[in-house]
């Protein structure tokens, strides 16, 4: 719990001594998990296409200070894949219409997750989850609607409590971990609906301030 109180301390002061000084009301920061990583997938003859994928969300692992057997969270969902012209793919990957050097497919939307808390101790616990996601896409001006679905595995490190003042509160719980998932979304015919992702997962406790 010290170790939670200090970095959100900081946090705190840190954002405090950014606003302007005739700001008042104080401010809070919503019980978040940010996921942030490298995506890959193909394209429809193999290819392999890079790119990278953020999440955040307000979820219930991160505003309850205790252990808990179940996550569930709301949040956003962005990620962007890099098509460049490939060799002998160059007519399937870019339109009649399209000559730009560098193209991008975008992809952003809302998520609900729900998690299942497999293995854990009093500072570290792992997770296995299922997430729903209803998206917009842009490629090449044109933009379309779907849905998908991913699985998650995931492991980190926490620590949680309750600590409040005269003029603040925080609640929930500090952790960092590392996650790798699968998805399947419905996606242009260019590109696989399968894919990959991994990378780092930040979880930042409830916390308000006021003047």
């Amino acid at each position: 719990m010290r170790l939670c109180l200090a970095a959100a301390a900081i946090l705190v002061g840190v954002l405090a001594m950014s606003r302007p000084a005739h700001a008042g009301g104080g401010f809070l920061i919503p019980p978040m998990r940010v996921d942030v990583g490298p995506t890959t997938t193909t394209d429809h003859a193999g290819h392999r296409l890079g790119g990278g994928e953020i999440l955040a969300g307000i979820h219930w692992a991160s505003v309850y200070p205790k252990s808990t057997p179940i996550d569930i969270g709301v949040g956003f969902v962005s990620t962007y894949l890099d098509l460049p012209e490939l060799p002998g793919n160059g007519v399937a990957l870019r339109s009649a219409e399209s000559v730009d050097d560098d193209r991008a497919f975008r992809l952003t939307g809302g998520y609900v997750a729900l998690s299942k808390s497999v293995a854990g101790g009093s500072w570290w616990r792992t997770w296995a989850e299922g997430r729903g996601e209803l998206f917009s896409t842009e490629l090449d001006g044109n933009t379309s609607s779907g849905l998908g679905g991913a699985l998650r595995v995931s492991a980190e490190v926490f620590i949680g409590g309750t600590e409040g003042g005269s003029n603040a509160l925080i609640c929930g719980t500090l952790a960092a971990g590392l996650f790798v998932e699968a998805s399947y979304r419905e996606l242009p015919t260019l590109i696989s609906p399968l894919g990959v992702s991994a990378g780092v997962s930040v979880r930042i406790p409830l916390i308000i301030a006021v003047d």
